[in-house]
């Protein structure tokens, strides 16, 4: 694997600002659009820029050339694009950026747990199992020191966002045993395209067919950044450090997010920052270490961030 030079940590650290400053970007939007429709519009404009990247290389390249490729798209619009974001956008409503970002940081060890449950050639050591246990428990924590109600509309929220990381997993692991062979940016523009025709049918569904959208500046706002700089600029910087360091270097994406989400809630949302959060966040990121530092014996699916590329298929993004 080739050392990370200067440029690369650099990369590192503006793909943690801008899918960090996402999860702010999503609550303050929440103010101004019906959640899954929010959803919806930001992968409206999202998988068209994709598809502006990927179209010079013809449209052959672009569209999937047997049964297997249209299943892997499928299968990553429902469950990477629709049910991650659906879940994320709804429950982020009832709980803060920075509880939201730490759940999400979940996403390399579940991913884990899914593949060595669907994948046969998986396998997980001790450590890799160690570092499970210590993810849920910072889950557990979580839960446990929130204030109010268990199951209150916070809790609720919050759980709701968990299930948007199990979709993912999920999503990620099917994609990558069916070994579709696509491109990766046809392929992300493929799912973000139909997930977002999917979150559009459920917002009508469960937002009726006029969804609350305040055409403010404010809205307009939200809605491009997380469009155009998390999902255009974000994906640009992340493939550039999958293909320079590696899928496990670029990972730690998924560590640095959580501490901007904290920074940009409590700078421009003025968020409370809670211990709670503090302290799954670093069980989650110890257990995150010890899945990914393993004896050769034990092969582990490689850990994604929460936004890597996963069978040639893209991740979940916030």
């Amino acid at each position: 694997m080739a050392r990370a030079t200067f440029k690369d940590l650099l990369f590192l650290a503006a793909l943690g600002v801008l899918w960090g400053v996402s999860f702010m970007a999503i609550k303050a939007g929440l103010s101004h659009f019906d959640p899954i429709f929010f959803a919806a519009v930001r992968y409206d404009i999202a998988g068209l820029l994709m598809l502006a990247v990927a179209l010079p290389a013809g449209w052959k390249a672009v569209w999937p050339r047997s049964r297997v490729q249209w299943k892997a798209v499928w299968i990553s619009a429902a469950l990477n694009v629709m049910g991650y974001h659906a879940f994320l956008f709804w429950g982020e409503q009832y709980t803060t950026s920075s509880i939201a970002a730490v759940v999400v940081s979940l996403n390399p060890i579940m991913a884990m747990v899914v593949a060595r449950a669907l994948l046969p050639g998986e396998r997980v050591g001790p450590g890799g199992l160690l570092g499970l246990l210590l993810g849920l428990v910072g889950i557990a924590l979580l839960v446990g020191l929130k204030p109010g109600e268990l199951f209150d509309a916070r809790g609720i929220g919050e759980l709701a966002v968990f299930g948007c990381v199990v979709s993912w997993a999920f999503g990620a692991v099917l994609v990558k045993r069916l070994g579709h062979g696509m491109p990766v940016v046809p392929f992300t523009a493929l799912q973000m395209i139909l997930g977002a025709l999917m979150l559009h049918a459920l917002s009508l569904v469960m937002e009726g067919p006029r969804p609350r959208w305040d055409h403010t500046v404010p809205a307009l706002s939200s809605l491009l950044y997380l469009s155009v700089l998390a999902s255009g600029i974000g994906f640009f910087l992340y493939f550039t450090l999958l293909e320079r360091i590696g899928p496990i270097r670029s990972s730690l994406v998924s560590y640095i997010a959580p501490v901007f989400a904290t920074l940009a809630g409590f700078l421009v949302l003025q968020e409370a920052i809670e211990v709670r959060a503090f302290l799954a966040f670093v069980l989650v990121a110890v257990g995150f270490r010890l899945v990914i530092v393993q004896p050769p014996e034990a092969k582990a699916i490689p850990p994604p961030a929460s936004h890597e590329v996963l069978g040639e298929g893209v991740t979940e993004e916030p």
